[in-house]
């Protein structure tokens, strides 16, 4: 078994996938774990759609520059602003909501490491066409697709930013 810092570590973005589908219980046993992320003011404004139906998954694609080639699947994250707003007030609903989308997204994210999948989140898609294609009422926005499949290939990791370099201690370049 894999530790969550293996998992980081070997996280790439994939676009280019096998046609090997992935199971429904896989997608909504990584749905299970990224509802195990944090959530600001417990708010949890997260909904999920699955999209594996090739037609759907062919017209999101079209409108999503990002995605590239067509994926096996892939999971919408949304964000239900109401109740963004309910629980957590304007903060809630403007900040707070998109921030657990992200952490949720994360735990998705290396959860379909774990399991050899690959994944890439996106985000360049024009909210209110994704919403229409896939019925979402008004106050539900999708906020990131992470598209999954088993990876076509395994790209080497980009250079990163040195750490120390990054780091600051007790204010900035002290």
């Amino acid at each position: 078994m894999e530790t969550v810092r293996d998992c980081i570590r070997k996280r790439r973005s994939i676009r280019r996938f096998t046609d090997k589908p992935v199971n429904r219980d896989i997608l909504c046993a990584l749905i299970g774990d990224a509802c195990q992320a944090p959530s600001g003011s417990n708010i949890q404004p997260w909904e999920y759609v699955i999209v594996d139906e090739p037609s759907l998954l062919h017209s999101i694609t079209t409108y999503s520059p990002g995605i590239g080639r067509c994926p096996p699947a892939m999971i919408v994250l949304c964000a239900d602003q109401e109740r963004a707003l309910q629980k957590g007030g304007k903060l809630g609903k403007e900040q707070l909501a998109l921030m657990d989308i992200s952490m949720a997204a994360e735990n998705l994210i290396l959860s379909a490491v774990e399991r050899n999948l690959g994944t890439c989140a996106v985000k360049s898609f024009p909210v209110q066409v994704i919403g229409k294609l896939l019925d979402l009422p008004d106050h539900v926005v999708p906020e990131l697709i992470v598209i999954l499949g088993e990876p076509a290939m395994q790209p080497q990791s980009p250079p990163k930013r040195n750490t120390e370099s990054l780091i600051h201690y007790n204010g900035w370049g002290k």
